[in-house]
């Protein structure tokens, strides 16, 4: 059993709630991708594919009932008999679940028989159906089973039941054979949510090993496709986060040594057929691998981090994801002194490349005021009205939002983003650092804390203002209700004037030349990284 940590039934219980809401957030927010990819794939197949289907046993299947407006005597006599057989049906279907739920969870003897052929007549089958409302709700279908047949209740001996001898099994077929892609990939989610211990009132779930053996399997085979590849990541990448989670690691040595390696050859782009993934697919796999690497926290990674920070032709937010993996991991001091090295050029970098992206935001606005006319772009607040009177809306100003101080605003939160991120690190790694090293920590985290405060001079953060607005409905953060008077140009040059400050100092700092700024195309600020988690603060 796990270690627990004694905080008290305050933080047992709002442990729990954190967990539950970290587990939303890992089956929601990281499957959102693989469904955006499944729905590509499966739109440019053709539409005369058939798929496998596995019936549903004929006594679990009840019929339509159609209703009885406007229907003859004898046609009420039909309806109310087949009302008569869906009800059957259905008290079978919750006698047969309260069975296999009772039995799993100890309340009766399990009948191990009774089960498997409940799940080969009936769950599983469901689950591979291909019309619409099936497909539209494999989450929901995903989601109960767990609920219900991987409880906390489920232990010891029954639980190894349910996930070796049926889940897994039929997980592998599923996966493997020719069904639809989505109802493939709902199969490799299942897998990436079983734990082998569910969490309690004060730790978090534990590994299943046998679970994390299927997931690398599909991870490393060069037949699975690109949309399991991304299942199986995100199931690795959960298991990862919480054995990170753990007091003493719950992972086999060998299974973490594999995991970390799956992770370094696809961070390495060292996977057969890698090169013919798509951009999207290679982007989030290489993200999704960099933060795995960070929650496993071994050193020996390090310089496969370091090497990812310091390389200028990655994207930002790659870049980012490899500097927060860095924390924890007990760094040799020559790895330190590295890290130090490799982040502050790269946050000096990023510092040039935005402050070349302010110049180039306005630009873009002024750019497209000319192609309407005499619309404000760049919003003098108040000037505007939501309808221009002749059924249109005027574009400078819609409904108050000042599109030119919202781009500031954007710009300035990405910069502090990662100067909180980057200090963060610093503050850790700049303990192990020697000598100059240590000294070039030191002064970042100053200088990027002044930026932090000066970024701020002449800009109204849009996410603080009112809720109300004129038209009686709140804003989300967009709506701009400042008085001032200063030109948002004049708040522009100031905005570019200190980030390009701060680039050149850091780069002072480590000898380097001024950051030429080159942002990268494609890694837009919306796709924000995903951090290691507070366990006391998961969602703060």
């Amino acid at each position: 059993m796990a270690s627990s940590r004694n905080t008290g039934p305050f933080m047992f219980a709002k442990t729990t709630f954190q967990q539950s809401r970290l587990s939303l957030w890992i089956t929601t927010g990281l499957v959102i991708f693989v469904l955006a990819l499944l729905a590509d794939q499966v739109a440019g197949q053709s539409e005369t594919r058939s798929y496998d289907v596995d019936p549903i046993a004929e006594e679990y299947i009840a019929p339509d009932v159609p209703d009885e407006a406007g229907s003859t005597s004898e046609e009420r006599a039909k309806i109310r008999a087949l009302k008569k057989q869906k009800a059957n049906v259905d008290r079978l279907l919750k006698a047969s679940e309260k069975k296999a739920e009772n039995g799993l969870q100890g309340k009766e003897t399990l009948d191990q028989a009774a089960v498997q052929t409940f799940m080969d007549s009936y769950v599983f089958p469901k689950m591979t159906q291909t019309d619409n409302d099936t497909l539209a709700n494999l989450g929901m279908q995903r989601a109960e089973f767990v609920s219900t047949y991987l409880s906390a209740k489920v232990t010891g001996a029954n639980r190894n039941f349910i996930i070796e001898t049926i889940i897994l099994p039929k997980v592998e077929t599923i996966s493997q054979g020719n069904y639809h892609p989505a109802v493939r990939l709902n199969a490799v989610l299942l897998a990436g949510l079983i734990n082998g211990v569910e969490p309690d009132r004060s730790t978090f779930p534990q590994v299943s090993g046998s679970a994390l053996s299927f997931l690398l399997e599909t991870m490393n085979s060069p037949e699975s496709p690109e949309f399991l590849k991304v299942g199986a990541m995100t199931g690795l990448h959960r298991n990862a986060l919480f054995d990170g989670l753990q007091p003493v690691s719950r992972m086999e040595a060998a299974q973490k040594s594999r995991i970390e390696q799956v992770a370094v050859d696809i961070i390495g782009n060292k996977v057969s057929g890698q090169e013919d993934w798509k951009p999207e697919v290679n982007y989030w796999l290489r993200r999704r691998a960099i933060q795995t690497l960070g929650y496993l926290k071994n050193p020996a990674r390090a310089k496969d981090l370091i090497a990812i920070v310091g390389d200028s032709n990655e994207k930002t937010w790659v870049r980012l994801d490899a500097t927060t993996a860095l924390k924890g991991r007990q760094l040799a001091p020559a790895d330190a002194d590295s890290a130090v090295v490799a982040i502050t050029t790269f946050t000096a970098e990023q510092m040039s490349s935005d402050a070349t992206g302010v110049v180039d935001a306005l630009s873009e606005l002024v750019a497209i005021n000319l192609l309407y006319g005499d619309v404000n772009l760049l919003g003098n607040v108040g000037g505007g009205r939501f309808n221009d009177g002749m059924g249109g809306r005027q574009l400078g100003n819609v409904a108050g939002v000042e599109l030119a101080n919202y781009q500031l605003n954007q710009i300035r939160r990405k910069a502090k983003a990662i100067g909180t991120t980057v200090n963060e690190v610093l503050e850790e790694i700049s303990q192990p650092a020697t000598g100059e090293k240590k000294t070039i920590a030191i002064s970042a985290q100053r200088t990027l804390n002044e930026m932090m405060t000066n970024i701020d001079e002449g800009l109204v953060d849009l996410a603080d203002q009112a809720q109300d607005n004129e038209f009686g409905g709140g804003d989300g953060g967009f709506i701009e209700n400042s008085g001032g008077d200063e030109p948002t140009e004049a708040i522009a040059d100031k905005l570019a004037a200190t980030l390009r400050e701060t680039a050149q100092v850091l780069n002072k700092l480590v000898g380097g030349k001024q950051a030429p700024g080159n942002p990268q195309k494609g890694d837009a600020p919306a796709d924000q990284p995903t951090e290691p988690v507070d366990p006391d603060n998961l969602f703060g």
